[in-house]
């Protein structure tokens, strides 16, 4: 009925405002009209003591001597049921009239009562009751100064139904009746705005997934749905930050690798140019000085330099084309490879160098396959292969190429048999300017960078490498690419130079 908690709100408190007199009536009612029809609430003490005040205020202004105020205080309590007793500032008694004829006051009420405590602390008419004795004190000053105080004492004929011993527990009472109304109705009421302070603090606590059920068509219904909508806007950002967090994480990382690489790469083109400008630099010398004084002294150093230049010429090469790949500028071609044509065109090259050094080449080729990529390139990856095979294979060793199909992948591998690397050098194999020749049976004087150049060309036509390899066990390096299984080669296709053709 009251969906609205505005509404609920005003018929909250009006129940409060309704109940809360009510319950004090009910408690009230009955002895406080009992007490106001009992005529002894004291309510012309005040006025007498006030009254009679005020003339022995004056009298003693005038000079009045202490049997004059006796006199005076005497009249004033003949004929009403008053006691008037006159205190000095040093709390002695000067005049007491004594108990009036007829009434129900003690035989000596000055003995029996503290006339400190009627005074209020500062100094105004206060009134007490101790039982059914009522009693009011009114300040007697004089020319601005203290002087004393008048007690005026009345005694109460009838039993007080309003004396803190009743009214106090009845108020108590009420205020926590009143309380504890309140207490529940405000819980009520609260309870939606609970569960949104803790789905709030559990969200500042990390928690996004919180969310809030309350009832809709109401102003806190209202407010949990568009705190819903902002939990969820928030947890978005939240992951949307985070993902971006992790991907500026990683490109932060592979800067920082990046910068590390560039500045191992500068360090190691440095070291890799020293020794051939030494050697380069010393047959010059010996050139120019004279110390080469014969042909054949002449022809050393002529051969010297001729070999530094080469193996600089390709250095330069090695690090040109791995700049391009990194700028992503070394063009590829995409056309039907065929895997024989390449082996043959391999073998040609290298096997005048594998006989120079005493190694058997050869090629194994199970059936015709082919492939989709750069046979320039790939052409490339296959003689950096052989040749650092060639270099690590002592002489009576063995090279071969071989390929065949793997699933949905060609094959291909090049394995030699020579000393091997330990298995602690195969993770950082590809990396640019690594050599592992501590473990080989002998120095290459290879750049370094050619198995580098392997990896990024195979990555380039979407292909993986891998090396295995053991000490004095020969390594064995493998590529594998997709197969162009989707293509037709047809003898027919050939031209002249090996090259398929793709049909249709």
């Amino acid at each position: 009925m009251f969906r609205s908690f505005r509404a609920q709100l005003v018929v909250s408190f009006f129940l409060v405002i309704l109940v809360t007199p009510l319950l004090f009536i009910s408690l009230f009612y009955g002895p406080f009209g009992r007490y106001l029809r009992s005529g002894n609430h004291g309510s012309s003490l005040p006025y007498h003591a006030r009254v009679v005040g005020n003339v022995v205020q004056d009298a003693l202004a005038k000079g009045a001597s202490v049997d004059e105020l006796d006199h005076l205080l005497r009249v004033a309590a003949e004929g009403t049921p008053y006691q008037f007793v006159l205190i000095d500032r040093d709390r002695q008694v000067m005049v007491d009239t004594g108990v009036a004829p007829g009434s129900a006051l003690p035989a000596n009420p000055a003995r029996a009562t503290n006339y400190g405590r009627p005074l209020a602390p500062d100094g105004r008419l206060a009134v007490q009751r101790e039982g059914r004795l009522l009693r009011a004190a009114a300040p007697i000053n004089l020319e601005g100064e203290p002087f004393g105080v008048l007690l005026v004492s009345r005694f109460s004929q009838r039993p007080s139904y309003f004396s803190p011993s009743t009214f106090i527990p009845r108020i108590i009472l009420g205020l926590v009746i009143a309380g504890i109304l309140g207490l529940a109705l405000s819980r009520r009421l609260l309870r939606p705005v609970d569960a949104l302070t803790r789905a709030a603090e559990a969200m500042a606590g990390g928690d996004l997934s919180q969310r809030v059920a309350i009832p809709p068509h109401t102003e806190l219904g209202r407010l949990s749905e568009r705190f819903n909508h902002m939990a969820d806007r928030i947890e978005e950002l939240v992951s949307r930050l985070s993902g971006e967090h992790e991907r500026l994480q990683i490109a932060h990382a592979c800067l920082a690798e990046s910068e590390r690489r560039q500045r191992e790469l500068i360090a190691d083109v440095s070291h890799e140019l020293r020794t051939p400008l030494a050697v380069i630099r010393s047959s010059v010398d010996a050139l120019v000085d004279g110390v080469a004084d014969n042909g054949e002294r002449q022809q050393r150093c002529l051969r010297a330099i001729e070999e530094e230049t080469t193996a600089l010429s390709r250095l330069v090469e090695d690090l040109l084309t791995l700049s391009r790949i990194d700028s992503g500028q070394l063009p590829l071609r995409r056309e039907p490879v065929s895997v024989a044509a390449l082996f043959e065109r391999s073998i040609r090259r290298f096997l005048p160098e594998a006989e120079a050094h005493g190694i058997v080449l050869e090629s194994s080729l199970a059936e015709e396959l082919f492939f989709m990529g750069d046979e320039e390139r790939m052409a490339q990856v296959l003689g950096n292969l052989l040749d650092n095979a060639i270099r690590h294979t002592p002489a009576g060793g063995r090279v071969q190429l071989e390929a065949a199909r793997a699933g949905e992948q060609i094959r291909i591998r090049v394995s030699d048999t020579g000393c091997g690397i330990a298995p602690e050098h195969l993770p950082r194999l590809f990396d640019r300017l690594y050599r592992a020749e501590r473990s080989r049976c002998k120095d290459s004087g290879g750049s370094g960078l050619g198995l580098s150049i392997v990896r990024e060309i195979v990555d380039a036509h979407g292909g993986t490498v891998k090396a295995e390899s053991e000490p004095d066990k020969g390594m064995r390096v493998t590529i594998y690419l997709a197969a162009g299984a989707t293509l037709e080669f047809r003898d027919k296709d050939m031209d002249g130079a090996g090259r398929p053709h793709a049909q249709g």
